[in-house]
Order: structure tokens, then sequence, then C-alpha cells
């Protein structure tokens, strides 16, 4: 399966990952979003005193380092943090450890994005069908790697992100470049009554609600990567600034991870960004 459009490469290394091409023209760039499932990559990889057995916690850091050697980085330079579907981001201005980037857990623990302007800072997130967003200025050459599940959605942390690159680092809206990552799309994206009514009442002033909230065969549709996308256009964000890589984790669970198409049984991709 080659997942290359207009908008993204696929490259076939050791692990198979997409590039936006958009992205592929900074030569100061390197990034990837993983669509083969037959590698995992974890949140808490980096505590070996977690839950994870030995094996796992081995597996999933053995899989980083393959996928680093693929990329060109350096395995030691990755910043991650534990995903637990907040809207709270972390921004990453200098070394806490001389020998590398890496930090302990608790720095990042209940953390789902983060933001710098440094070099050689690989930030690192997972999903396994939701959003995840890389942010880049080429102006101030600042980065983002934010996950943006239906809770970080709801919570706008794409938005907060933004507000956070330009207090910061003086970013303009209108120069950011905003990419989606492979997630749940479109009509795939079913939620219960409650999960539709705190979406409905938070955004129900957006012109367009009617099409990121809907009914198909009597089940509530939400279109989060629309939702995302309204929020980004009404703060200043250029519309060409918004690229999306069309593709559906659900629908292709056959060769990504995915929550919903695995019944909540497999793996999770990972998405690394780096200025150089």
């Amino acid at each position: 399966m080659d997942f290359s459009n207009k908008e993204v490469l696929q490259v076939n290394g050791k692990i198979r990952y997409i590039c936006f091409k958009e992205l592929s023209e900074y030569k100061d760039l390197v990034h990837a979003y993983t669509v083969d499932n037959n590698y995992s990559f974890r949140t808490d990889m980096f505590n070996s005193s977690n839950s994870l057995s030995s094996l796992e916690y081995q597996k999933s850091s053995d899989n980083y380092k393959i996928l680093c050697q693929d990329l060109g980085i350096d395995y030691k330079n990755i910043v991650k943090v534990n995903q637990e579907h907040t809207a709270n981001i972390v921004v990453i201005k200098d070394k806490k450890n001389k020998d590398s980037w890496s930090v302990n857990n608790e720095d990042y623990r209940n953390v789902d994005g983060l933001i710098t302007n440094q070099k050689n800072v690989v930030l690192t997130t997972v999903s396994a069908d939701c959003i995840i967003l890389f942010m880049f200025d080429p102006v101030k050459k600042v980065i983002a790697n934010i996950h943006s599940g239906w809770r970080g959605t709801l919570e706008e942390i794409g938005i907060k992100a933004l507000k956070i690159m330009h207090k910061e680092f003086d970013c303009n809206f209108k120069d950011i470049k905003i990419l989606f990552n492979p997630s749940i799309l479109g009509d795939c994206f079913e939620v219960l009554y409650d999960v539709k009514e705190k979406f409905y009442g938070k955004f129900k002033y957006l012109d367009n609600i009617e099409k990121i909230i809907k009914t198909k065969n009597g089940k509530w549709i939400i279109d989060t990567v629309l939702l995302n996308k309204t929020l980004f256009l009404n703060i200043g964000v250029k519309e060409s600034n918004l690229i999306c890589s069309n593709i559906c984790t659900k629908c292709n669970k056959s060769y990504m991870h995915s929550y919903r198409g695995s019944m909540g049984q497999g793996g999770l991709n990972t998405a690394l960004i780096m200025l150089m």
C-alpha cells in the first residue's frame, strides 16, 4: 500500500512512514508519521518502571531507535510527553540534561503538546485515530507537535498552541503552516449523544456547525478535522497553510494502527518533527 498523494510522500525505510511535501521543501526540518502496523510506539516508553513489561519496553524503545536511524537523527534527542488527552503544552527552550534532550517522564506528565525553537530537539507524539498536528513557522523557525484527540479538540489545544507560539516567539498566525497527520476522518468518527452535545454546546456559534456535526444512519458524526480547520481560519491562519494528509486511520486499519479499527486492541503510530 502506497499512501502517497498530492500532499504527502510515503517513504519505505525499515519502518514505513509519510512526510509532507510542503515541509520537505525545508532542508532544516525533519519530520515523519509512521504508517506501519508492524511497529508500535508508546507514550510511556522512557520509563521502565511503569506498567509496561520489560519486553514491551524494549520493543518500543527499539522501534524508536530504528525510526531515528531511518531519519538520520539521534535517538537521544527525543522528547516525549505522556499524553492524557489534555490541553496542556510545554515550551522547550533549553536542555535539562547536558548530554541529551531526552527528559524524565515526570516533567511531561499530563501534557499533550510540545513547542520549541531549539535545533536537534525531536518533538514526539503518538496516536491511533487522534489528530496529530505539526505546526511550523518558517520565519521564526518554531515547531510544534500537538496531540488533539476529541477531548483536546474540544478544549481547543490547537488554538492554544498558536497563541503560545505568538506569545513566546512572536510568531504571526499568517506565517504558520499547520499539517494534519493521518487520523480518523469524516463519517468514520461516530460519537454518542453526550459527546455530540458537548461539541454542539461549545461550537454552535460556528457558521458551518451543521457540516461539522451531522447524523448518518441514525448516528452522530463529528468532523474534527473540519472543526480544527475552521477554528484556525477564524484566528487568522491562511487557508493555504492548512494541509491535510487525507488519510483515514480507521479505513486503513490493515496498514496502520487504528483504535476504533482494532476495537481498542491495536498499537500506536508515532509522529516526529525536529529543527536542524
